[in-house]
């Protein structure tokens, strides 16, 4: 064979963005805040689901990470943020938007990753009422 040669390196594609790791949940009104690590420069999206059964809310765990949504329930996106340099984010969503959430980091180059699961509130399940304290009422 005539002519130039050259041998290519390994040549290695990323095709998949780093699944999120959560940190801590802060439950709140009027909003939630979630912190956790991601792949640098991310973005974040998070997904609420527009009606939690209880078999969803029995079965979720925060920082399980799972491929698709639950089967048959709407979503929507109820917050999104970007990740530093290092990697953290925080990002905040409306109160109690849904009781299970969903983060997915999308990289620089538009890859999408697996889902990683927060559950926000077990209010389906038997705990003791939330109490309001110091409450005003407006009066006509």
């Amino acid at each position: 064979m005539r002519g130039n040669t050259a041998v290519l390196p390994n040549l290695v594609i990323d095709d998949t963005a780093q699944d999120a790791t959560i940190n801590a949940v802060s439950l709140g009104f009027p909003s939630t805040t979630i912190a956790g690590v991601a792949e640098p420069n991310a973005g974040i999206r998070v997904i609420g689901l527009l009606s939690v059964t209880p078999e969803i809310l029995q079965g979720a765990s925060t920082g399980e990470v799972v491929d698709s949504l639950p089967a048959g329930v709407e979503s929507a996106s109820i917050g999104e943020g970007t990740a530093g340099v290092d990697g953290s984010f925080t990002v905040t969503v409306p109160g109690f938007a849904s009781q299970v959430v969903y983060i997915q980091v999308v990289d620089l180059a538009g890859n999408r990753s697996r889902l990683t699961t927060v559950v926000l509130g077990h209010a389906l399940t038997r705990q003791a009422p939330v109490s309001y304290t110091h409450l005003t009422l407006p009066t006509n």
